[in-house]
């Protein structure tokens, strides 16, 4: 495949497994305060008794790292983490 100008000129980026943003719900720190679904509702949930899980392995979708690392902040108990 031949390249012109244009296509080498801009950065290419694609997000891989490795780089992906993950976060992780402790289920022993958190008490069901619930703020991490009112900054990132599209990761993270709330089960029957308002304790926050995350879909799959907690992968962050693209756009949503920001929103996520809100979420890891806003939790009172901590209960958050990330991994890059």
């Amino acid at each position: 495949m031949e390249l012109n100008r244009t296509t080498t000129s801009c950065a290419l980026w694609w997000r891989t497994e490795e780089t992906a943003v993950k976060v992780r719900v402790d289920p022993a720190k958190c008490q069901a305060h619930g703020e991490c679904t009112t900054h990132c509702p599209e990761v993270f949930r709330l089960d029957d008794w308002g304790y926050a899980y995350t879909d799959g392995d907690g992968q962050v979708p693209d756009g949503l790292e920001e929103s996520a690392q809100s979420a890891v902040e806003a939790c009172p108990e901590a209960a958050i983490t990330s991994e890059p």
